[in-house]
């Protein structure tokens, strides 16, 4: 589509697409050819040249897991000047809300945003802004049924910007927009060649757990080593799990090194509105352990016994913990 803006987007609200040179698959009818075959998994694709780039599509699914994977690759983008590429799902729901992951927590459009406009020179009401910035994940439920797909792309709309609007909802990921400077005298971000976008969708009982777990997982895919190198002084066992939560409401979000001393900063925020009582488990005993802010100070002590640290989680809260462990 043809997105004329600037890098930084619109001053007062994002600017929209419009249909001038509009262009998509559906306009050649390309054919599907199977890929590969085998008793892990079944990957059909298609390729298509279209207007300035080439478009590679692979479908895969799987025998005993309920999901599909979608690999999209814009190859050979020519850079032209104020172009958009999105991929469109539509998902049919007459009542249904689309929800996406925010930085601790989730936003459900049309409820969750603030009330009125963000001030200044954003005068647009926060509930009509689109598209939207999300972190692992977008979905749509109507209470009875979810859909949920992960995502390698943060920006998604979810109402049709053609001029043939479909009645149903249409999730969109913004995967390219070649755009210029918002610099009277800057450059164009035109993004020539080859782009790869990734995204994996399954559906489910509207249980919001299970549509947050599978977006965050599928966006964190394990990796397999195979025969690695052996060092001679290692002192793990080749089984572990080094941390652990019991609430299943209750995320882990960062685990990293304190920057003053030699302790650990664990961040924890409960995901699903709801009060829990939960155990975190670590790898060895704890020496110390305390409740801090969110920039890591101020701390309090909490309670732990061995290697479990015991907390009262409330509804929404964001928790960080400063723990110091054991050398053995």
């Amino acid at each position: 589509m043809q997105s004329v803006g600037e890098d930084a987007g619109e001053w007062a609200e994002p600017q929209h697409p419009t249909m001038e040179g509009f262009d998509k698959l559906s306009n050649y009818n390309p054919p599907w050819r199977e890929a590969e075959s085998g008793p892990v998994r079944r990957t059909v694709q298609m390729r298509q040249k279209i207007e300035h780039a080439e478009v590679l599509l692979r479908l895969m699914t799987y025998p005993f897991l309920k999901r599909i994977d979608f690999e999209t690759s814009i190859l050979g983008w020519d850079g032209t000047k104020y172009r958009e590429f999105r991929q469109a799902f539509p998902v049919i729901s007459k009542s249904g809300k689309v929800a996406y992951e925010v930085p601790f927590g989730t936003l459900e459009v049309g409820s969750d945003e603030m009330k009125g406009a963000p001030g200044e020179r954003y005068n647009q009401d926060a509930s009509a802004v689109h598209p939207r910035s999300i972190q692992n994940w977008i979905g749509v439920s109507d209470g009875n049924l979810g859909v949920t797909i992960s995502s390698s792309v943060s920006v998604w709309d979810y109402l049709d910007p053609t001029d043939n609007q479909v009645s149903s909802l249409l999730l969109q990921p913004v995967m390219l927009a070649s755009r210029r400077s918002c610099h009277g005298e800057g450059p164009w971000y035109l993004q020539k060649g080859d782009h790869f976008y990734r995204f994996c969708m399954t559906s489910h009982k509207q249980n919001l757990r299970r549509g947050r777990q599978f977006g965050n997982e599928a966006n964190v895919p394990l990796m397999a080593v195979f025969n690695p190198a052996r060092s001679s002084g290692a002192g793990l066992c080749e089984k572990a799990s080094f941390f652990s939560v019991d609430a299943e409401n209750v995320v882990m979000s960062t685990i990293k090194k304190c920057e003053d001393d030699e302790s650990l900063i664990i961040r924890l925020f409960e995901a699903e509105g709801k009060n829990a009582v939960m155990a975190l488990k670590l790898p060895k005993v704890v020496q110390k352990a305390e409740e801090t802010n969110i920039i890591e100070e101020e701390g309090k002590r909490v309670k732990f016994v061995k290697n479990q640290i015991m907390l009262n989680i409330g509804h929404h809260s964001i928790h960080t913990l400063k723990v110091l462990l054991s050398a053995e």
